[in-house]
Parts: structure tokens; sequence; C-alpha cells
């Protein structure tokens, strides 16, 4: 499974920006809850994100709602790696459509995800025969018998 390392950066006077981790399987919903809560804002206004290109231009819309006309993609529904498949791609987030909100979202890596094995079964990946004797040793009882060891 695919990872993508994104930065959000607002438009705002201050320089900040958040590196967000997605996976591939996860959504465009998924996403603006992280945006969300990475920035500390409240989950009660309309979002969309918006491909562009290289001038700003918005091209697709994804937004939180779909439409009847099926020209707006909704988040809930489209994939991280519908978009996103490699490095530098940009997309525009809004947020809050009276304050404005609007950030640049750049894809600064893509990965693989550590420890997965492609079925979501995380213990399947350790071994564990060798954990039988890892702590089995005579010398400490407590964390305190370190100190004295050394």
């Amino acid at each position: 499974m695919k990872t993508f390392t994104l930065r959000v950066i607002p438009e705002t006077e201050n320089v900040v920006y958040r590196d967000i981790i997605v996976n591939s399987s996860n959504n465009f919903y998924e996403l603006h809850h992280a945006i969300l809560d990475s920035f500390e804002f409240t989950k009660d206004q309309m979002a969309s994100f918006y491909e562009r290109d290289e001038d700003w231009n918005r091209g697709q819309e994804i937004s939180l709602f779909g439409m009847e006309n099926g020209e707006v993609l909704e988040m809930a529904e489209t994939p991280i790696d519908q978009v996103f498949d490699s490095v530098n791609q940009k997309m525009i987030y809004v947020y809050d459509f009276l304050a404005m909100w609007t950030f640049s979202i750049e894809v600064m890596e893509v990965g693989d995800a550590m420890f997965d094995d492609g079925t979501g079964d995380y213990e399947a990946l350790f071994d564990d025969e060798d954990d039988d004797n890892l702590f089995d040793d005579d010398r400490f009882e407590s964390l305190d018998d370190y100190d004295e060891y050394n």
C-alpha cells in the first residue's frame, strides 16, 4: 500500500504548514478531517478540494457533498490515489466559504506503508517465536536494576 506525505500550507502571513501522511486507501473525507484536526478548526463548515494547474487555476472539484449532476466528486467516495500518484502534485483546499480559508496541498513524498502486509493484519508481520526470551533475563527485575547494572 502506498503512502503520501502531503504538505498543507494555509494562505496566511505567517509561514505555517503541516505534513500529513495518508494511505492510498484513505479518501478525501478522511484527509479533510486530518487537515481540520491538525489546524484545530471546527468541523461545522463546508469545504472542497480542487485539482489545480501551475497557474493556480481550479480544476475538478471534490466536495464535502456530491451534486446530482455528477460533475463534482464527493470526498467520501474519492480515494486519495484516484487523484494523487506522484511527487509535486498540487491541489487547493478551501474551508469555510465565508472566511475562505485557502490551503495549498503538495505531495512531498510517495512511499510504502511501514509495517503493512497489505491485509491490515499487523500481528502477522512479527515473529512471536523470537519474542519469548526477549525479556527473560534474571539480571533485571525492574528498570532500577538497569541503572545498577551500568
